[in-house]
């Protein structure tokens, strides 16, 4: 097909030093969307903060785009 679109369950574990971002040994779930259009594609998810002792990141939000051949 010339377009899809799709949504997925997602799982995140940060670990060593993530970009002085988030907290190292963090467990966050959620989901993403996800879409192409030719060989272009684009993401956008949403996860939520389940496990760890990161108390300042309750949400983080994931973006990623890409060419595919």
């Amino acid at each position: 097909p010339l377009w899809n679109l799709g949504l997925t369950a997602s799982a995140l574990q940060t670990w060593g030093n993530p970009l002085n971002d988030v907290e190292p040994d963090q467990t966050y779930i959620g989901l993403e969307l996800s879409g192409a259009f030719a060989v272009l594609g684009a993401n956008f998810g949403v996860l939520r903060h389940m496990s760890g002792d990161d108390e300042n990141h309750d949400w983080i939000y994931t973006i990623g785009v890409g060419v595919g051949i």
